[in-house]
């Protein structure tokens, strides 16, 4: 099933990969959180792509789905599923 999240944009720094929904809601997690990641150099963590549910790294075959990203975050998208 595809997100119900809708992500404008998503970028990263030195040490987190954030995702930004088109009302501006901003979540982030840390890299130090996945081990893959965390061992990754920049260049694999910027080479990244979105689908339908999240973020893929081809390069370390990592997956974040936007689901967890923003509940883990503290945002409730329970509403969209109910319907």
């Amino acid at each position: 099933m595809p997100s119900p999240i809708k992500i404008a944009k998503v970028w990263t720094d030195s040490a987190n990969i954030y995702a930004e929904t088109i009302d501006g809601k901003i979540a982030k997690y840390a890299f130090s959180d996945w081990r893959t990641l965390s061992n990754a150099s920049e260049q694999q963590r910027k080479n990244f792509y979105l689908s339908y549910s999240g973020i893929h790294w081809p390069d370390l075959d990592e997956d974040l789905s936007f689901d967890g990203l923003f509940r883990d975050n503290g945002y409730d998208f329970g509403a969209y599923y109910s319907r």
